[in-house]
């Protein structure tokens, strides 16, 4: 974390994953602007840009708009620190098959190995459209642990599991995600709901840095 003082209160910026959780990475990117292609190249920068004042904003644990106030120096340097974020490839680059939740290892089954409690309390998540905390209650939800009969068991108790989700490092928890999105296993309503939204943010976000 880099600390920062603005307006006469000091802010812990982050500089890396390690310095970001699961639940700062959800509320960043959350149903930010999305463009189209019909737009102008105009418009999807301006669109990019304000996405990118509210990703810093939310970092910094402030409304949405609040980045957009400071000064342009300011700014700046803010967008310089967190610039980590539109690297992924570290994501991407793995086959990590599990991840560990105290001390156990949960996997994500392929939709057709669910169970119908399973489905339905995915399905009834996805139609949570104003929850910030969607991706990380949906994660919590496809996880499941293996048995004493070596199969794979849902127990329902998906909010526990989202709770030490939030807490989890984003850099110990993204690789597991994106090994996921990565090799397309959950079925398409599925993949749209989860690291979506958050990849196609990154890369626009990635394409505005390099461009300025």
């Amino acid at each position: 974390m880099i600390k920062l003082t603005i307006s006469d209160k000091e802010y812990n910026v982050p500089e890396s994953w390690k310095d970001v959780n699961m639940e700062m990475y959800t509320k960043a990117f959350y149903n930010l602007d999305k463009t189209t292609p019909s737009m102008t190249n105009d418009e999807k920068v301006l669109i990019t840009q304000r996405n990118e004042a509210k990703i810093i904003s939310r970092l910094l644990g402030e409304k949405d708009d609040f980045a957009l106030d400071l000064p342009l120096p300011l700014a700046v340097r803010l967008q310089e620190i967190i610039s980590f974020i539109y690297d992924i490839r570290p994501f991407m680059n793995n086959n990590v098959s599990y991840l560990k939740i105290d001390g156990v290892k949960y996997f994500m089954p392929a939709p057709q190995e669910m169970s119908l409690r399973q489905y339905i309390d995915t399905d009834m998540i996805m139609k949570e459209d104003k929850n910030p905390m969607q991706y990380v209650e949906l994660l919590a939800a496809l996880l499941v642990p293996y048995n004493d009969k070596g199969e794979l068991e849902y127990d329902g108790k998906y909010q526990d599991r989202m709770e030490k989700i939030k807490k989890m490092n984003a850099q110990d928890a993204l690789p597991f995600v994106y090994t996921f999105f990565k090799k397309k296993v959950l079925s398409k309503r599925i993949s749209q709901a989860s690291s979506k939204e958050m990849e196609e943010a990154i890369a626009q976000l990635r394409q505005h840095i390099q461009n300025s």
